[in-house]
């Protein structure tokens, strides 16, 4: 019997020991205290059925939520309990649970209790221009989400997506091949997510499974891709690494395809300061980049650098008002045309950290900053957009509750930019391509009609083509059915495919080649 309740006892402390280590929050805590938001908050979610009464854990989730890329509306429930054991005191929960409200876009709420936040204490210099600032998006968010621009959104799925952070997308303007940041590489030693640079490229009309940029770009510290020229033959990439920290680096496409070693940009453009986001002139001879060296308007100001006759960047110039503000601007992306520039800010009229931009060159000066609007700009920082030629298309990063991971990428469809329609014409012959003949030599009387397939057939465009044999049809996207009837031919019928895209080419010149019955 001793040894029946000794052997029930060893079970006992056994089970006990084995349930406390499933849910031992030290790696937790460790990650939360060094700012590792990310990976502390799916190890506090991982037991947070044994400790959903555990007040810190509570707040501590609600903070990692805040502070990541995932639904940062996620965070009211843990801030709230926090909240309501009044025994237990945060120092920032009231502004935190203004946060959570914002990002719930219960902006009277949110500014209900960071204007009592405020008032509870007494602020230092720095923290209290960050409430005023925060007050002050608060408001332009008032004002701007109750004007949305008329887009689509389209998340590109899990051949670009994953469980992580996905960025900060460049594409040519053809939009075939993309190029975009990650943090889906996840080095277990220091459990960290290291940012990397991705690719993907775009087949019969699909984005193909993104691929991991090589060793000659990536590699186990963190990089990502700032920019890309218009054909996609040279990347922009900023690297945080020991032997560069916050620089930017150049990679070029070799004749085979790949990417070069990455080069350091020289001197003028990298300093012991910070340097981030960057872009190249459709010519190849300005850079514009950004940087938080001294003499600056504020923190990150964005500069342009003229390639030198010896190939190197030159002494740069601060792009000055009204683009650069004494907060932070950053992400420049110069359009082909070299007039007009879109770049991010939390600064100007930001809804929410930072914002997308558009400057426009007019008589050599940049105009005032124009907020692209929500919802391409939204309580999360939006860092760039990245357009196709026509300005129809865009890609972007933002956080969705829907979404596959933190940040994932999406397409966007400027809805009141029209379609572009494609046309199509040439000859119609009676035969075929090495014996064909007008078809008014046989009989001239024919009819072309158009079927709408993606509404049930309707009839789109109808009309007989004259007798010099030429067709010409212009279609915007869509599934599209071509008929030619006429009483001496085999009826000729084609499906047509328009892709809501980029188009690679808007003339298309086919020949149609009928058969006499």
């Amino acid at each position: 019997m001793k040894k029946l309740s000794y052997f029930l006892f060893v079970l006992f402390v056994l089970f006990n020991f084995s349930s406390f280590a499933q849910y031992d929050i030290t790696d937790a805590d460790a990650n939360f205290e060094d700012g590792n938001y990310e990976v502390a908050l799916k190890q506090y979610l991982k037991g947070y059925k044994k400790l959903k009464t555990d007040v810190r854990v509570n707040y501590r989730i609600g903070f990692c939520y805040l502070n990541t890329n995932y639904d940062k509306a996620k965070a009211l429930p843990f801030l709230m309990y926090a909240d309501s054991v009044k025994s237990t005191s945060f120092e920032t929960l009231q502004f935190d649970l203004a946060q959570a409200y914002f990002h719930r876009h219960d902006f009277d709420m949110a500014l209900k209790l960071s204007k009592e936040y405020i008032k509870s204490k007494t602020h230092k210099p720095d923290e209290m221009k960050a409430l005023d600032r925060f007050v002050e998006m608060c408001n332009n968010a008032k004002t701007l989400t109750t004007k949305p621009v008329n887009i689509t959104f389209v998340n590109m799925g899990k051949e670009i997506n994953s469980m992580q952070d996905d960025f900060i997308p460049f594409i040519t303007e053809d939009e075939t091949f993309m190029v975009f940041s990650s943090a889906r590489k996840y080095n277990t030693d220091y459990q960290q997510f290291i940012r990397g640079v991705y690719f993907s490229k775009k087949v019969d009309g699909k984005w193909q499974m993104a691929k991991a940029a090589s060793t000659k770009i990536n590699s186990d510290e963190n990089a990502e891709a700032v920019g890309i020229n218009k054909d996609g033959s040279l990347i922009l990439t900023h690297v945080d690494r020991l032997s560069a920290p916050n620089d930017i680096y150049i990679s070029k496409k070799n004749k085979s395809g790949s990417y070069s070693e990455l080069e350091d940009c020289g001197k003028n453009i990298n300093t012991k300061n910070d340097e981030a986001g960057a872009s190249i002139s459709q010519t190849g001879d300005t850079m514009f980049f950004a940087s938080n060296r001294p003499g600056g308007f504020g923190g990150y100001d964005i500069y342009y650098s003229m390639i030198l006759p010896d190939g190197t960047w030159g002494i740069p110039f601060n792009l000055g008002e009204p683009v650069n503000s004494e907060n932070d601007e950053n992400y420049p992306n110069i359009t082909a045309e070299g007039t007009t520039l879109y770049f991010s800010s939390n600064g100007h009229n930001s809804i929410g950290g930072y914002d997308v931009f558009r400057s426009r060159l007019i008589e050599n000066k940049w105009s005032e900053p124009k907020n692209l609007g929500y919802p391409i700009n939204d309580t999360y920082d939006n860092f760039n957009i990245a357009l196709t030629s026509n300005a129809r298309y865009g890609y972007v990063s933002r956080s969705e509750s829907d979404g596959i991971g933190g940040l994932d990428i999406y397409r966007v469809i400027f809805n009141d930019i029209p379609k572009t329609n494609i046309i199509f014409t040439g000859k119609i012959m009676v035969g075929d391509s090495l014996h064909g003949v007008p078809f008014s030599k046989v009989d001239s009387v024919l009819k072309i009609t158009v079927y709408n397939k993606d509404k049930n057939n309707n009839v789109f465009a109808s009309y007989q083509p004259g007798r010099n044999g030429k067709y010409t049809i212009a279609l915007p996207p869509g599934n599209w059915k071509l008929e030619i009837i006429g009483s001496a031919y085999l009826p000729y019928n084609k499906d047509i495919l328009i892709r809501d895209e980029q188009p690679l080419q808007v003339l298309i010149i086919q020949n149609i080649y009928l058969k006499k019955k």
